[in-house]
């Protein structure tokens, strides 16, 4: 075995050809373009340097182990430490600097991935959701938020006494009506034991039947119809919804999962239940909210009650009996000083006294 790491350095090794469990002892030469690999009845193969590779980075501290790419079942065992310093000067990219460099690259592409993973995401659950709402036709709003009202209710009865019915109407045709609104309204109420007001997808809003008892004024009723309205302009309930259901989607893909368009819908149900809009959105709504009272011409004053009322009950109620107004932000505290700084406005009562009793009567059935 010569002692040189210059061309045509010769060492001992062990073949291994892949068809077989047997390694053959050949004599591994560094010439000048290629590893020249031969026993003794001649020459085995040939190996080109740049199409070297090994399993760990070359050290002169331990057995040198390499493969080819044109033969990546075939292995060569070299134990002799000379030969490392050759064959790395022929085949640098076997050192553990360009193994490193690899695992920088390899970590760098890792880090665009996710990064572009995110960026994605990013669009799904922030950007597109927004889009995507303002485009869906009527026909899917109005399907989507049945589905959800459905899941919703669970079977609690709705209230529909013909003169809370008519009350509402009024209310609606207030709201509506004065401010030559296009956009279509149905307001139902439900015998939900907690406060609760929300709106849903395709232009349908649901009033607790306990937020009607609690209130003291149809004004304030008003309001808090007006701030949904509001929703629905925005398509809020629509992004909400896309939104959830992007993130449901994202989730099923990254873990190969299989649950129908159905039971994301029931997520989304229960979601919704409890929903709470961004700090934009509750603003935005806030804001068409006092649009609609005062081409109304309905006393902003019952909107800033209502909030008055549910941020003294906030202090020991339970989550659970808190309405969709209350759990969203921006805070209460925030929204009470807002409205107070509100221009007053000529203003009737939203119903008279007989249409108010009628109202808080609706779940008297």
């Amino acid at each position: 075995m010569s002692m040189s790491s210059n061309a045509n350095a010769t060492f001992r090794g062990h073949y291994y050809d892949g068809l077989t469990a047997l390694s053959r002892r050949v004599i591994v030469r560094l010439s000048t373009n290629m590893l020249v690999i031969s026993d003794a009845d001649g020459v085995v193969t040939n190996w080109t340097y740049v199409g070297l590779t090994a399993p760990e980075p070359v050290s002169a501290r331990k057995t040198t182990r390499l493969a080819h790419e044109e033969a990546k079942s075939a292995r060569l065992v070299v134990e002799d430490p000379l030969f490392v310093p050759g064959v790395l000067s022929r085949a640098p990219q076997l050192s553990r600097a360009a193994a490193h460099k690899r695992s920088l690259v390899i970590a760098s592409l890792c880090f665009l991935v996710a990064l572009a993973m995110l960026a994605t995401g990013y669009v799904v659950v922030s950007v597109a959701p927004q889009f995507v709402a303002r485009l869906m036709p009527d026909s899917w709003r109005t399907s989507l938020g049945e589905q959800v009202e459905q899941q919703m209710v669970a079977g609690t009865p709705q209230c529909s006494t013909p003169e809370g019915l008519e009350a509402i109407a009024a209310l609606e045709d207030r709201l509506s009506v004065g401010a030559a609104l296009e956009e279509t309204f149905t307001i139902k109420v439900y015998a939900f034991d907690f406060i609760n007001a929300f709106a849903l997808p395709g232009g349908t809003i649901v009033l607790s039947g306990e937020l009607l008892q609690t209130q003291s004024s149809a004004d304030a009723i008003a309001g808090v119809l007006a701030h949904e309205f509001g929703h629905i302009l925005e398509r809020d309930s629509e992004t909400t919804l896309v939104r959830l259901l992007g993130i449901s989607a994202i989730t099923e893909a990254a873990f190969a999962g299989s649950s129908q368009m159905g039971s994301l819908v029931g997520d989304a149900a229960a979601f919704l239940t409890l929903m709470s809009y961004s700090r934009d959105a509750e603003r935005r709504a806030d804001e068409h909210a006092v649009e609609l009272l005062e081409q109304a011409q309905i006393d902003y004053a019952g909107l800033l009650s209502f909030f008055e009322y549910v941020n003294e009950t906030e202090d020991g109620a339970e989550e659970s009996t808190l309405t969709a107004l209350a759990s969203s932000h921006p805070g209460l505290s925030e929204r009470i000083e807002s409205l107070k700084q509100v221009e007053p406005w000529p203003s009737h009562p939203a119903l008279d006294e007989e249409q108010w009793a009628a109202l808080q009567a609706i779940c008297n059935d």
